[in-house]
């Protein structure tokens, strides 16, 4: 099905812009997310150790057990809805690949968004939502932290898709001095196409080059070797994003994903442009520089 009929219906209004960007310089932190503590727990310990309380992290490899997860489902009513299975726990550790956590406030108390890639038991690639609050840590995960002084990641009620959804809100003035990289959170709305999205935030926000990640959900999958995926909930993490500039020397997106549909099952592969709009929400971090 090509992209202009995957668009879904939301129950409120169309919001604008349709990309919330927040920029500044960037603080970036390695963490140590220590053992026996659930995802939540490790993340909101080591933040507010910085004095940190939002940021956005980048996982590397590690185990998780009891791994407790949800998948994307259908949800009855006047329009086409998605939101989340029964808790699944699979027999055994879940062994993490990557993943990525937003990490921010919901009613004024730490939260956490996790999308992550790992192996089960079967031997298969699974991916989709990890339930922070249940999934334990059963050795040492090493993550890398960034955060944006002066800005807060905010799970609030979003008018246009009656969902509660992290967003990026600047909270006060960038602090003086500030000396790190350029980078945005970006939480890009329903119905855009993702690559181009990225590609209009870099020019307005004038990075010649950058790296993305984020994590979201997309109306399915149009991969640019002619793989396509028909699953429209999705649980999505970027696995890998970069911006440069083309032959025309405007900025181009290349972004690899993995798509966790209905089966839970991981499918990669980069994004065709033009072809793969956001269902519910993505939210971004794009960073200046290769």
């Amino acid at each position: 099905m090509p992209a202009s009929l995957r668009h879904l219906r939301h129950p409120g209004p169309t919001l604008q812009p349709r990309a919330e960007v927040v920029s500044g310089r960037a603080r970036v932190f390695d963490l140590t997310l220590p053992a026996g503590l659930t995802l939540l727990e490790a993340i909101t310990r080591e933040c507010a150790a910085r004095g940190v309380d939002s940021a956005a992290l980048s996982l590397g490899e590690g185990i998780l057990d009891p791994l407790v997860y949800y998948l994307p489902a259908v949800v009855e009513g006047p329009f086409l809805r998605f939101g989340y299975s029964g808790e699944q726990r699979p027999g055994g550790a879940g062994r993490l690949e990557m993943g990525y956590a937003t990490f921010g406030l919901r009613d004024g108390a730490p939260f956490v968004h996790c999308h992550a890639v790992w192996l089960e038991e079967d031997g298969l690639c699974h991916g989709g939502h990890v339930l922070p609050s249940e999934a334990v840590l059963a050795r040492p995960l090493a993550a890398r932290a960034l955060s944006l002084p002066g800005v807060a990641l905010l799970s609030e009620l979003d008018s246009e898709t009656d969902y509660q959804l992290f967003h990026p809100v600047r909270t006060s003035a960038e602090p003086a001095g500030a000396s790190g990289g350029r980078a945005a959170y970006v939480r890009v709305r329903p119905n855009e196409d993702l690559t181009r999205a990225v590609e209009r935030v870099c020019r307005e926000e004038g990075y010649r080059s950058a790296t993305v990640r984020g994590l979201g959900s997309l109306i399915g999958a149009r991969f640019d070797d002619g793989r396509e995926i028909e699953d429209q909930g999705s649980e999505i993490v970027v696995t890998r994003g970069h911006v440069a500039p083309g032959p025309d020397g405007r900025q181009r997106a290349e972004i690899d994903i993995c798509f966790s549909g209905f089966s839970g099952l991981a499918a990669r592969g980069r994004l065709l442009p033009d072809e793969n709009p956001v269902c519910i929400t993505f939210e971004l971090l794009i960073e200046e520089g290769p």
